[in-house]
């Protein structure tokens, strides 16, 4: 990739090995634009302390090329897609869209088990 982006090899290594995105319209033949789609699990933690509400917020973010940022954002996990969901994929687009975007998806694991996940991974939760 130049300038942060991501190079066609990190994308499939994320599609094929990860299993944390997809990319839809491979099959759509010329002209049709290709979408990467990637499902997150935010996690707003708050905690009220002595009348003062606190949230958990993380500072470092490490970047795919190595690069690490500096910023406020809740801790957040991909849900990672099921295996061989690209050979069960609708072909109607617009049905397809609907799914995808609601709150829980049949093509990506549970939005309860990803946050289960990133309590464990990220603060040694459960």
């Amino acid at each position: 990739g130049v300038r942060g982006t991501k190079s066609v090899e990190h994308l499939f290594w994320e599609v094929s090995q990860q299993r944390g995105c997809m990319i839809l319209g491979l099959h759509g033949g010329p002209g049709r634009p290709l979408k990467r789609v990637t499902r997150l699990v935010k996690i707003h933690l708050t905690a009220e302390i002595f009348g003062v509400v606190h949230t958990l917020f993380s500072r470092m973010q490490f970047m795919h090329d190595g690069q690490t940022i500096e910023r406020r954002q809740v801790p957040l996990r991909r849900l990672l897609w099921k295996e061989g969901v690209e050979d069960i994929l609708p072909e109607n687009r617009e049905s397809l869209d609907d799914e995808l975007y609601a709150e829980i998806c049949p093509y990506t694991e549970d939005w309860r088990v990803g946050c289960r996940k990133a309590l464990s991974e990220r603060l040694g939760l459960f």
